[in-house]
């Protein structure tokens, strides 16, 4: 499974609160709720490509794999398709959570260190890209929380 690990910064005020359990109340809630926000990212597909399209005799069909025209007209293809979107999960831990994939070429289409050229050119995001989107979900998270705890 490709996992992304994102580190949190505690702020200062948070840190003062001695009366919080900051791992039950801040800080697995917090994570949990930033991993579904790069989550939301990661699962939205680029707009489909001239690769998407049965203009050329061989072309890739999403949540199916690749297909082709065979020269009598008809349609063959091999549904190997592991259905990127819905291979996304996000998990807890006792210091966070984990966002990850379960399909066998995630690194390849997501992985900032891995993504291939061709997916980058075709607009799919990287874990980078998505933690930096999400970003200021986790502002409003944690601005959120320490309301809610008085601070």
């Amino acid at each position: 499974m490709s996992e992304l690990t994102v580190e949190v910064e505690i702020p200062p005020a948070l840190l003062k609160a001695l009366n919080v359990d900051l791992q039950k109340q801040v800080i697995q809630p917090a994570t949990y709720a930033w991993a579904q926000q790069v989550k939301r990212v990661l699962v939205k597909y680029p707009p489909e490509n001239i690769g998407n399209r049965p203009n050329l005799g061989r072309w890739y069909e999403r949540g199916y794999g690749p297909r082709w025209k065979r020269r009598d007209g008809t349609i063959g293809g091999r549904k190997i398709s592991e259905r990127l979107k819905r291979s996304w999960t996000v998990e807890r831990e006792s210091n966070g959570a984990i966002v990850g994939s379960i399909a066998s070429y995630s690194r390849w289409v997501h992985s900032k260190e891995f993504q291939t050229r061709v997916h980058a050119r075709h607009g799919w995001k990287t874990d980078e890209q998505a933690v930096n989107e999400a970003r200021p979900a986790m502002d409003r998270i944690m601005s959120q929380i320490m309301t809610r705890l008085g601070l």
